[in-house]
Order: C-alpha cells, then structure tokens, then sequence
C-alpha cells in the first residue's frame, strides 16, 4: 500500500514539473530530483520486465 501511495505522489509532482518545463520555466532542486525518481521508477520498470524474459529463456533453454 505505501509503494502504491508513493507512486501516486511521485506522479503527481512529475505532471506538475512537466506542465513548468512544457511552460519553459526555471526547475528548482527539488523538480529535478522528482525527475529523476521519475527516471527511475521508468528503468526499474524495464529492468523487471528484461529479467523475466531472461528467466523465460533460460527456461527454454533448460527444457531443450
């Protein structure tokens, strides 16, 4: 429950920095790091789903 609260907060913050840098302003510190958490949310994302499909080749590769 609280990863599912966190994402919820780190979308939010992530609409609102995105919303200043399509209005061309200035980001603070702060909307730079919510950048990046957004950044890596996006990579652990990929990185999950690249695992599973190693595992599904191993399996293949084990059943041959």
């Amino acid at each position: 429950m609280v990863e599912s609260v966190v994402a919820s907060v780190v979308d939010k913050a992530l609409e609102t920095v995105l919303r200043k840098v399509g209005e061309g302003k200035k980001l603070s510190t702060e909307d730079l790091v919510v950048l990046m958490l957004g950044l890596f949310r996006e990579l652990r994302s990929e990185v999950v789903d690249v695992r599973k499909e190693v595992a599904d080749v191993r399996s293949e590769i084990t059943e041959v």
